[in-house]
């Protein structure tokens, strides 16, 4: 858990809302955009704001538009949205959420949180949440969730400079009331206790 939040991870409701458009007279300072793709239209609009918050899916979808925000306002700094800690069923199969596929195809099976039963945990409808926490198998290459994560961000998010950052959402103080307490991180069929899910608390990052 430690090293995903070393970099930005911060807790939000998934409101891709567009606020009324930043004029000269009223200007905005951040704007959490979360569309898959933007038009030029609206990329000439969110040009106008100083921090953006923009889908991973963006640099897929709407390269040039993406490209079109910077030459705009050179100043301005923009990041890329992406889950840090579940899956949607979808996202195994869809065509128009390139980044997503990719990150879900890649998942090794002994990344899923479960509870004592072995029955993968969810936390939104069909969406399905990922072990981000030390306890978790290893895939074929002896990473672990927590591990590969980054390195997918570098490799297909970062490298294309793009992007000044990244925003990781969401993630908990606690897992203690998730699930009513039946969570077993390791795996193994053990309930883990609250302390045990309490373990890694906000305030105890370094």
């Amino acid at each position: 858990m430690k090293k995903v939040a070393t970099i930005l991870i911060l807790f939000c409701f998934l409101m891709p809302t567009f606020p009324g458009l930043a004029s000269d007279e009223n200007p905005k300072l951040v704007n959490y955009f979360l569309h898959w793709s933007i038009t030029e239209g609206e990329a000439r609009d969110l040009a106008k704001w100083d921090f953006l918050v923009l889908d991973m899916e963006v640099q897929e979808n709407s390269p040039s538009e993406l490209r079109l925000i910077r030459q705009l306002n050179p100043k301005i700094k923009i990041i890329a949205y992406i889950s840090s800690q579940n899956l949607f069923d979808a996202d195994f199969n869809s065509n128009e959420a390139v980044l997503r596929k990719k990150l879900a195809q890649s998942v090794d099976n002994s990344w899923w949180l479960r509870d004592e039963a072995g029955n993968r945990l969810s936390d939104w409808s069909s969406a399905y949440v990922l072990n981000i926490t030390d306890f978790c198998g290893n895939n074929s290459s002896g990473q672990r969730f927590n591990e590969y994560l980054p390195e997918f961000v570098a490799n297909n998010i970062m490298s294309t400079g793009l992007w000044d950052g990244v925003f990781y959402d969401n993630i908990w103080s606690g897992a203690s009331w998730f699930n009513h307490g039946n969570v077993s991180l390791s795996g193994n069929g053990k309930r883990n206790t609250a302390n045990e899910l309490d373990r890694y608390r906000l305030e105890e990052w370094s």
